[in-house]
């Protein structure tokens, strides 16, 4: 499905393949409290866009955190390891929860096609968007209530 820009836009409200997915710690990532949004941002090191891609996203969510707007950085285990990509978006800012793909289930299930590609989720995990570009901003207003 095409949507705005090119972008691969999932249906509003459509259910993810995945019910689970769990942070490099082994906390969970769904459900979590005051967050109404949650962009995963599907990343390599080994990609050149994905380092500007993931501390612009950073940016956004530090901007939105208050309005219950998170960023999860996905990390894919193809080339590098969970170590690697940890230290990686550590160095580019990351701070909150880290996630690696290791055996690439999330990849298949949200049909990650390119990177960097961007999964937003709504509260109870039902996807909102999904594409090679990040959602415009208004479209993640009307997605906070703002």
């Amino acid at each position: 499905m095409v949507g705005a820009g090119g972008a691969d836009a999932a249906p509003a409200g459509e259910s993810p393949k995945v019910t689970e997915i769990v942070a490099l710690d082994g906390r969970p990532v769904l459900p979590a409290p005051g967050v109404k949004v949650t962009e995963l941002l599907f990343v390599a090191r080994w990609c050149p866009p994905c380092g500007d891609e993931l501390e612009t996203a950073r940016h956004r969510a530090a901007s939105l955190r208050r309005s219950g707007y998170r960023m999860v950085p996905v990390g894919l285990a193809a080339r590098e390891s969970a170590d690697e990509f940890a230290a990686w978006a550590r160095d580019h800012g990351a701070s909150g929860p880290l996630v690696y793909d290791d055996g690439g289930r999330l990849e298949a299930a949200f049909e990650v096609e390119a990177l960097p590609y961007w999964v937003i989720l709504d509260g109870a995990g039902r996807v909102l968007y999904r594409g090679p570009s990040p959602p415009d901003a208004k479209r993640v207003s009307e997605w906070l209530g703002r």
